[in-house]
């Protein structure tokens, strides 16, 4: 999906009528040509759809107004709604690969023919991190997704074993084998008009890959999920609530998410650390967490901000003082 025209001009200069032929194209031409190709697929078993956006996603260039708009606006938020995963079938028969590139031969299947692996992340030792499904068995809830990692090789090991629930998924992994995600605990929300069958509660979830170990680090009462770890434990995600088993949700918004699975250090309220918050920023989701504890969070104005901490851990295992700034 790679229609696409721009105007090189000053902001100034742009006219309706040139701002309106580059939104049209880049725009309204990527969402009908995707509604247009999803109508087929759903009854066709599914398949591939590639928007193509541009480096003006990240960096804007100057003169290209309308251009940075269509892309990396609208395309944006176009790739990252939930309206398409809504509509179309949660996967198809796509079989998920890992290798080093150097050649063909060097790269392997994840998991026996007919499985669906959707890779989220790996680590140093090449210990990739996801979640798989059986083609035939795709579908409902979650698509049946149970968390998974993959092995060089390409062999999987399920990491949802007898966990609750029916799906799972794991979004990275840090050089020590512990995985990070959120899972399905098979309890659901009074139904409504968006879940009739009631809102399933999902919750952050930790895997120790190498035992087949997993662990609920979620707070009480809330739907939550982990996006990251990184080699000192610290894990990092969102959650809202309260949220309980039977009883209506009222959709409070999220707050973003700092812990510490090697310290059992419990998961708290990221705002709550945040120094030099002028503006009076919320964030409502943490995305990434590196090495030295910085954090790369979304706000609920819809930008990230990049933290600091104040204070690093002393240890690979300790979590010092961990006070956040932004910067």
């Amino acid at each position: 999906n790679n229609a696409g025209c721009q105007t090189w001009k000053p902001l100034l200069e742009v006219t309706e009528a040139e701002w309106d032929v580059v939104i049209d194209t880049n725009l309204k031409g990527c969402f009908f040509g995707t509604q247009a190709s999803a109508r087929y697929m759903k009854d066709h078993g599914g398949g591939s759809i590639i928007n193509i956006g541009s480096g003006s996603n990240k960096t804007p260039f100057p003169g290209l107004v309308a251009y940075t708009a269509s892309k990396g606006a609208g395309q944006i938020v176009l790739e990252h709604t939930d309206g398409l995963d809504a509509q179309m079938p949660l996967c198809g028969n796509y079989q998920g690969w890992i290798g080093n590139g150097a050649s063909a031969t060097g790269w392997q299947p994840l998991g026996p023919a007919g499985t669906v692996m959707r890779p989220t992340g790996i680590n140093a030792t090449g210990v990739g991190v996801g979640a798989a499904v059986p083609a035939a068995s795709c579908g409902g809830t979650g698509g049946g997704f149970r968390a998974t990692a993959a092995r060089p090789t390409g062999t999987l090991i399920d990491l949802h074993g007898t966990m609750p629930g029916s799906f799972s998924r794991a979004n990275a992994i840090n050089d020590l084998g512990y995985a990070v995600g959120d899972y399905d605990t098979g309890a659901r929300t009074l139904p409504d008009a968006y879940y009739p069958q009631g809102m399933p509660i999902v919750r952050a979830a930790v895997w120790n890959t190498a035992a087949q170990a997993w662990f609920d680090v979620g707070p009480a009462d809330s739907l939550s999920r982990l996006n990251a770890v990184n080699n000192r434990g610290e894990v990092v995600g969102s959650a809202n609530g309260p949220v309980r088993a039977g009883q209506p949700y009222t959709y409070p918004p999220a707050r973003a998410l700092l812990g510490n699975l090697a310290t059992n250090w419990p998961m708290v309220d990221l705002n709550s650390l945040l120094a030099n918050n002028t503006a009076g920023w919320v964030l409502s989701d943490a995305v990434a967490i590196n090495a030295s504890g910085q954090i790369v969070a979304l706000g609920d104005w819809g930008g990230y901000v990049l933290l600091t901490p104040v204070t690093s851990p002393a240890d690979p295992y300790g979590h010092g003082t961990h006070v956040a700034s932004l910067i």
